[in-house]
């Protein structure tokens, strides 16, 4: 039996190092989404491009690309399939060289970050945006941003991206950069996000396409407890796509972009 285990770690580790920078997974198909009891996806529809400017990414939703988006408030927690703890919304639009998502959610924070309350243990935000242009290959583009420090919560704003891809090359430094921010707006965190196509290493997709696509947030509030000097934790995973007790690596059970029409699919 060992040997055998050593076996297949080698040739597993042979056939990576012959992928070189590659992704191994690249060439393993997923499998059928059936196998999971025919699920049956949230499918999200962008037959047209905005006619509306880009977002400034300044954490306004005013504007007038926002009005043009498909609004998604069906979110669910991602632990019980129930609704979520917070409420949450997000706004999906399609310019002509990139997606455009907007995200808002209700964040429990203290109006007087005060006494044994500190800093990042105060409240943590992680909101995630999931793409797979080829939803039969295993693999994925993942666009983390958020918030939490202190001067998160005193309204200074985060416009850091964390850029994740696939599974056994994590690290990712697009040659074009996404743009992002995560900020907090009165009891509100709000992000936006343009991801150009171009990022993902691609042209715009044509009418047809389908992409695997998720939406997730994860946020941790840390409170005192009374008469203690111990911390209490309410944590808030919820997700648009996914089924419940789902992770970012189950590809077969988020959700899906579609480039075009309900009929057209």
């Amino acid at each position: 039996m060992k040997r055998t285990g050593m076996r297949i770690a080698a040739a597993i580790g042979i056939a990576a190092t012959a992928f070189g920078q590659s992704n191994f997974f690249e060439s393993v198909r997923c499998l059928p989404d059936d196998l999971f009891g025919n699920l049956k996806h949230k499918v999200l529809y962008l037959p047209d491009t905005a006619s509306a400017p880009p977002p400034k990414v300044d954490g306004d939703l005013n504007e007038a690309i926002w009005k043009q988006a498909v609004h998604l408030t069906d979110f669910s927690d991602q632990d019980t399939g129930g609704k979520p703890h917070d409420p949450l919304e997000a706004w999906v639009a399609r310019g002509a060289d990139a997606i455009y998502v907007a995200i808002r959610g209700v964040a429990q924070i203290p109006d007087y970050p005060t006494g044994r309350v500190q800093a990042a243990g105060i409240h943590y935000e992680d909101f995630r945006i999931l793409v797979n242009p080829d939803p039969a290959r295993w693999g994925r583009y993942e666009f983390a941003v958020g918030g939490g420090t202190l001067d998160w919560i005193n309204g200074i704003a985060s416009t850091n991206i964390g850029y994740l891809k696939d599974y056994l090359y994590p690290a990712w430094n697009p040659e074009v950069k996404a743009r992002a921010i995560c900020a907090r707006k009165g009891k509100n965190a709000v992000v936006e996000l343009i991801v150009p196509f171009a990022t993902l290493g691609l042209t715009a997709p044509e009418r047809g396409a389908e992409w695997a696509f998720d939406l997730s947030r994860q946020a941790s509030f840390e409170f005192p407890i009374p008469s203690s000097k111990q911390f209490g934790k309410q944590p808030c995973n919820t997700i648009w796509g996914g089924f419940w007790g789902a992770s970012h690596a189950q590809l077969d059970r988020w959700g899906r972009l579609y480039f075009g029409t309900a009929k057209e699919r």
